[in-house]
Order: C-alpha cells, then structure tokens, then sequence
C-alpha cells in the first residue's frame, strides 16, 4: 500500500513540475531545439516572425535576428514600444509607441510613415492595418500601408481590446472583454458575439473564431450563428493558457508558464506536448515556418518544432483520399447551389438592427448614449422611427449617428426602432431601460459597502 502511494505521490510531483506526460500524447523537450535566445533589460513586448528574420521588441528597442546564420541584424532604437510586427510581406515593420505608429521599411529600417494619435492596439494582414485607439475611445481606423491613406473608421460603443482579420479577408472580429464584434470590410456590422472574460480571439478559418476565455479554456464559435462549436479546457494542469496558436482549422496549440500542447477541436484530447525553457509568464508567442517564438519577461526563445503527430497525418491522407474519391460529386452539389442562391436572390432579406445602450439602469438623472447599428444585405436602408420616452423621430437613411437622453423621471421605459430596406422590407427591435430613485435600503447598502 506504501508502495502504491509513494508512486502516485511521485507521478503528482512530476506532473506538476512538467516531467510527466499523458500517455496519449508524446512528449518533445524544446530545450534541445533552440535556435536563438534573446535576452533583453526592459520587459518584451512582442515578437514576431517572417520569412528568415525573428523580431524582438523590448520597451526601448527593436532587435531583428538573421534565424539561420543566428546572429543580430539590426537594433532599433525607441521609446515606449508597446507592440511590433513585421507585415505579411515582409516589406515593412510596425510600431506601436505610446503617442504613434510608426511605418518603416523592412530592409533600410527608414521610417516611411508616422500616424498620431493615442493607440493601444493594432492588427495587420494582407497590408490591411487596423488601429485600435485607447481603448476608452472605442474608434478602430483602418488605413492601406501600400498607400497609407486612411481607407475606413468604425466606432463602438463597447471599449476594443484586439482582434483579428479572416484568412480571405473578406471580415474582421473586435473583441471587448465580453462582446465579438464580426464586420465586413465596409465597416457594416455582420454579428455579435456574447462571451465574457474574453482575453484574446483568432480565427480558425473564414467561419469561425477561436477565444481564450479567462485563460482557462479555448471556445470555437460560428461567426454566423454564434453557436458554440467546439471547447477545449486543459484538465490535467493546473497551469492557466498563457497564449494559443492556431495551426490549421482543427488543430491549436496552447501553451501555459512552461509547457505547449497540441489539441484537436474533434478529439479534445492533447496529441503532443512540448517542453518550454521557462517557468513564468509568457508575453506572447507566435508559430511560423515550423518556428515557434515564445516571449518571457527578459528573455525570448526560438524554436524548432514539429507539430506532425499520426493523428494529423492520417487526418490530412484521409482528407486527400476523400478529395480525390469524391471530386466529380463536389462539382455537381456546388452547381445546385449556385442555382439555389440564384433562385432566393430574388427575395427581399430584412434588414438587421442592432441597439446598443451604455447603460440600461441606474439612478435619476439617467444619462444613457444610444447607438443603433442597420445594416441591409440586398439594398439600403431608406427610413428610420424611434420611439422613446414618448418622443417619436421619423426620417430618412440609416440611424448612423450616436445620441444621448437623459431621464429624469424614475420608470421604465422601452425604446423601440424601426427600420426600412429600399423594398419595403421592416425590423423593429425594442429595449428598456429602468430608471429609479435612490433610497434609503441604497443609501444603506453604500454605508454597509464602505
């Protein structure tokens, strides 16, 4: 009996110290594949990787790294660097400091353009740069960095925390810690997301987002429907997700202060794991190439890693299998459905309506910021009403512009918009907001509360 829990005791403890793996996934120690180790003064902020050059940024300078002959190729000096990335075709550099995002050129490291203003985030890909500025100003500004000029603005009533841009380019997903914002790329909101302590999303593939809920579990949403299509949550460490990188559409890895797995959505069960060379928070980590990039306080790792595993092996000669055996089928159902959508493109589609209040209770005067959001698939929106607190506006094109009320009276009041497509087609969608007067049990409960 002392045997038995003398080696379960053992089997905790090398559990927790990341030296004992699961049976079903095979272990790889990445101390034994390091390519580069970078160690800095000031924390890292990000780093990135393209084509031969690994990028590290620290609060006061950017160090690029030649991966194969492993040596520095230039450092760059600055001040208050938050984020720095190499765009998706290697030509340009981004900086984000505390007042500007600075453009530079990738291989002369001149600066080709300098934006003002107050940012906290930015996202890049296909030379589509989307500025998130501070996040209590909620205003995301899309510019073109092959021409620089400023190509939309969308702005929200929710802060913006990051994001990410669909692999076709065609969406992008904003998150705040509880709400996914799905656009299209003419700033028209598709859908709205409900998730709470959202810490970071990407995409999986062009229908569905990946979060990092409150780095304890991974969620995969359908960016259409909302659902829930997948979960993953580690149940074996106790090690919060620090970061993920997603691999393809079904497979992702996760890694925590000292470790890396390799999870399939399907099978939710860890294919491989991965030793790290630290044990403390990680900053940010980034997969290219067969590298792996992984940011601590002071110090950043290259790796080579392979993340081949039989089970995505046989996934991918399945997958090639079943291409090649049901090819002359694939092109049959795409031509039924091409007339399908032929044949419904004659009918109206409703407008969508969306209204967002900063607050729907609270104590008189309730000052409340409203914006309703229309957007029409098939045409236009040509009309809009409002009815609250026994007003009523009528008028043409799209509610577009934000607005604030103010009640004074305590009540509950129900604000119902409606709004008209070129075809005559009508959404209506309602909210209440419940303003009250503060009393003696509120008054009490703040004297209890202090």
């Amino acid at each position: 009996m002392k045997k038995i829990v003398s080696s379960m005791l053992i089997g905790s403890l090398l559990l927790a110290q990341g030296l004992y793996a699961p049976k079903d996934s095979a272990t790889t120690n990445l101390n034994k594949n390091i390519i580069l180790k970078v160690s800095t003064q000031n924390n890292i902020q990000s780093i990135d990787i393209n084509g031969n050059s690994f990028l590290v940024n620290d609060n006061n300078k950017i160090k690029i790294f030649d991966i194969n002959n492993r040596e520095l190729i230039k450092t760059i000096p600055g001040e208050n660097l938050y984020k720095t990335k190499i765009s998706t075709d290697g030509s340009k550099i981004i900086a984000l400091s505390k007042k500007n995002v600075f453009i530079l050129n990738a291989k002369t490291f001149h600066i080709l353009t300098t934006i003002k203003g107050d940012f906290y985030n930015f996202i890049e890909k296909n030379n589509l740069l989307v500025l998130i500025e501070n996040r209590y100003k909620s205003t995301q500004r899309f510019y073109n960095l092959q021409s620089g000029k400023e190509i939309l603005t969308i702005n929200s009533l929710s802060y913006i925390e990051g994001g990410d841009i669909s692999p076709n380019m065609k969406k992008i997903a904003l998150h705040s810690d509880s709400k996914i914002f799905i656009y299209d790329m003419k700033g028209n909101l598709l859908n709205t997301i409900d998730q709470s302590n959202l810490e970071k999303i990407k995409w999986s593939d062009n229908n569905s987002i990946v979060a990092n809920v409150y780095h304890q579990k991974l969620v995969k949403f359908d960016v259409i429907t909302s659902n829930i299509t997948a979960s993953i949550k580690p149940t074996y460490d106790s090690y919060p997700i620090r970061s993920f990188n997603i691999i393809d559409s079904n497979n992702v890895l996760i890694l925590d202060d000292n470790k890396g797995f390799l999870y399939n959505f399907n099978s939710k069960k860890p294919l491989k794991k991965y030793i790290l060379s630290e044990n403390s928070n990680i900053s940010d980590s980034i997969i290219k190439n067969h590298y792996l990039g992984v940011a601590y306080d002071k110090n950043s790792y290259l790796y080579k890693i392979d993340l081949k595993t039989k089970q995505t092996q046989n996934t991918q000669i399945s997958k090639l299998q079943t291409q090649q055996k049901v090819e002359p089928k694939v092109i049959i159902k795409e031509k039924i459905v091409e007339k399908k959508v032929y044949v419904d493109s004659h009918k109206n589609i409703k407008p969508t309506l969306e209204i967002y209040a900063s607050k729907t209770e609270g104590f008189i005067p309730l000052k409340v910021d409203f914006k309703i959001i229309a957007n029409d698939e098939d045409g236009k929106i040509i009309s809009y009403y409002i009815n609250f607190a026994g007003k009523e506006i009528v008028s043409k094109g799209n509610p577009t512009k934000p607005f604030s009320y103010t009640f004074e009276n305590p009540g509950i009041y129900k604000i119902m918009v409606a709004v008209k497509d070129n075809k005559g087609a009508i959404t209506t969608k309602q909210i209440t907001i419940k303003a009250r007067e503060e009393n003696f049990n509120d008054f009490k409960k703040g004297l209890i509360g202090n």
